[in-house]
């Protein structure tokens, strides 16, 4: 596995236990500064997380493909 390959993994996983753990915290905070923690930042880092991953995943092809044409 590659480092890129594991930075993403590493990545994956926390954003996982992260949002594990708002789903249990969101569960006991539902006043009107919990919904608005939660749209401010959990539901702004949904696509800005996935959008890092997936150009992990591109970066990773592309150096792959750049190794395989060194060699």
């Amino acid at each position: 596995m590659t480092s890129i390959n594991r930075a993403r993994e590493n990545i994956l996983n926390e954003w996982k236990l992260l949002r594990h753990k708002w789903e249990n915290t969101k569960s006991q905070w539902k006043d009107k500064a919990g919904i608005q923690f939660e749209k401010e930042y959990m539901e702004e880092f949904d696509p800005t997380v996935t959008a890092a991953l997936d150009k992990l995943t591109e970066l990773n092809k592309v150096i792959s493909q750049a190794k395989r044409n060194i060699n």
